[in-house]
């Protein structure tokens, strides 16, 4: 939904004599970790803001977690000759409390105007000495938490705008061969205000997504903006190109709606979304339930079958 201001990862549980697997994938938005029902205007993030969203994180013991409206207000300055690091780190914290390897990117600036950005890249694996792009800065974005270690650097990739419009972004992220082959994860948070750059930001990560190496299982998370009915049509769309709503699939099967993920107090939309390019046969899925955001996260234990 609208920005305010204050990114999923893997156990490959084999286990022999059996064909397959389980993954446990989170999506969140995180409203930067404030509350739900606060504002960044009234509301300054604290340390205890953070543990209630790592323990949201904890309760589904994942694998996988994409995070949306995540803050990095990093940058470098020099004490006593050492280089440090100033400002919040939301994605090293969540990597602290979580114990998971993450990568973040940026999308935007925290500047008047919000500029875009996305240049700024960071990522370690849990355990490893943080990597950066390079770049000056980088404010607020999406991140990815894993507890499989990542193949090669994150990709951030810009998505379609308009001109006055937020910038949005998308990770791509390479996990080392799961029982299933191959993994890819993208990890997006789509336009809150416009149906027709949805459209065209979908259409972009789809196309990026559809280009993956025959038998690459492909997951695709995140806030899409976008309820079921409403202007844009992006199940079809995901659809079309072969991607499974697992949530929604998971539901009908069972015969009921898919729980809604937003507002975090009165659910009423599902507009967060876990999709793959392949069936893939859902243990369980869930909303967990917490105010811990404005958004509710949405769990899915999958089982992965060899291809």
């Amino acid at each position: 939904m609208k920005r305010l201001f204050p990114f999923v990862f893997v156990i490959i549980a084999a286990v022999a004599g059996h064909a397959t697997s389980t993954l446990s994938l989170v999506t969140y938005n995180i409203h930067s970790g404030i509350p739900n029902g606060l504002s960044s205007a009234k509301h300054a993030v604290t340390q205890q803001d953070l543990q209630n969203i790592a323990d949201v994180l904890k309760s589904a013991s994942p694998d996988i977690v994409a995070l949306q409206e995540v803050r990095c207000e990093w940058t470098s300055k020099t004490v006593d000759g050492r280089s440090v690091v100033v400002g919040p780190n939301e994605p090293r914290d969540f990597a602290r409390l979580t114990g998971l390897g993450f990568a973040f990117g940026s999308a935007i600036d925290d500047a008047p105007k919000f500029p875009a950005n996305t240049g700024y890249k960071e990522w370690a694996n849990a355990g490893d000495p943080v990597t950066t792009s390079g770049a000056i800065h980088g404010e607020y974005g999406n991140a990815v938490l894993s507890r499989l270690p990542f193949r090669t650097p994150p990709e951030n990739i810009a998505l379609p705008n308009r001109e006055g419009k937020e910038q949005r972004a998308c990770l791509r992220l390479e996990m080392p061969e799961t029982h299933a082959g191959p993994l890819v994860v993208y990890a997006t948070h789509l336009q809150h205000d416009s149906a027709e750059i949805r459209v065209d930001q979908m259409t972009e990560i789809l196309r990026r997504a559809s280009s993956e190496a025959t038998g690459t299982l492909v997951l695709l998370m995140g806030d899409f903006n976008y309820h079921p009915g409403t202007a844009g049509d992006l199940l079809g769309l995901a659809a079309r190109a072969g991607f499974h709503d697992l949530q929604g699939e998971a539901a009908k099967t069972a015969g009921v709606e898919p729980e809604p993920t937003f507002p975090a107090d009165k659910p009423k939309q599902r507009i967060d979304y876990i999709m793959a390019n392949r069936p893939l046969k859902v243990i369980q899925a869930k909303v967990i339930e917490s105010e811990a955001s404005d958004h509710r996260a949405l769990w899915i234990q999958v089982a992965l079958e060899k291809p």
